[in-house]
């Protein structure tokens, strides 16, 4: 038995820029079934509340013209699940949990409409289908890019308190966790802040900063060399490991002494 629900009204009354026209794809997540995406005729939306509210994500996923988004999957994975995108030419597949960095997967495929996609946990394959040209596989897509990475900025506290007037330095902590081992990052690799701050010693220090049992990494980075502004509402970091994996991570910030 069938139950047939609605859910385009709502789509359309609260997306805004949603056309009101055909959706051509939508996407649950397996890890949460509340989160939902959708495409439009021009845009992609998500829903976190299983098709009450959408918010329009397209941001820089890149669509070649008006109209030419029409496939959608979501990957799961270990460092944040993606969400893969098919376009008038190609693939995009987002960074891991998050909208912000999308990657073209468009190499070696026909430049035609993505009409389909699937993905195969398994074997980590993407499968996108093309309009009149065939099949095509893209391997290895849940680990693309950047590995998302856990961070406390001046740990021990909250909120953390930045005063960009400051001339002293900012401590923050790359955490080991159960998929990461934060002591396998290379301290000279990493940048912090909007101008990309380095580390102030040129060294950093390792200890349990959280408590858990485990050991974190811990960077000191001169609060007038990251950039960090008035209004700024989080900081991150980059860098990659000493084997050459790159990685990001962010965390909250609160700005103070602005007046």
């Amino acid at each position: 038995m069938f139950v047939r629900t609605t859910v385009g009204g709502n789509l359309a009354a609260t997306a805004g820029a949603f056309p009101g026209g055909p959706v051509f794809g939508v996407a649950v997540d397996p890890a949460n079934e509340n989160i939902v995406y959708a495409i439009g005729n021009a845009s992609v939306f998500q829903s976190v509340d299983g098709g009450a509210n959408w918010t329009d994500i397209t941001g820089n996923i890149h669509a070649d013209g008006a109209g030419t988004f029409r496939a959608i999957a979501n990957i799961p994975s270990a460092t944040g699940d993606r969400l893969a995108v098919g376009t008038n030419a190609g693939v995009r597949v987002s960074g891991a949990g998050s909208f912000g960095t999308w990657f073209e997967l468009g190499t070696g495929l026909p430049n035609a409409p993505v009409w389909d996609l699937d993905y195969d946990a398994t074997d980590d394959v993407l499968v996108a289908g093309t309009l009149g040209r065939g099949a095509w596989t893209i391997a290895n897509v849940s680990t693309l890019g950047p590995l998302r990475v856990a961070i406390d900025i001046k740990p021990g506290g909250f909120p953390n308190s930045i005063n960009p007037r400051s001339n002293g330095v900012i401590p923050v902590a790359i955490l080991t966790t159960a998929t990461f081992d934060a002591t396998t990052v290379d301290p000279l690799s990493v940048k912090f802040g909007p101008n990309g701050a380095t580390e102030a010693h040129e060294r950093g220090h390792i200890e349990d900063v959280d408590g858990d049992g485990d050991l974190d990494l811990v960077l000191h980075f001169r609060t007038q060399e990251t950039g960090i502004r008035c209004g700024d509402t989080s900081a991150s970091l980059t860098g990659q490991t000493f084997d050459g994996q790159a990685i990001q991570g962010s965390d909250s910030i609160r700005t103070v002494g602005c007046r």
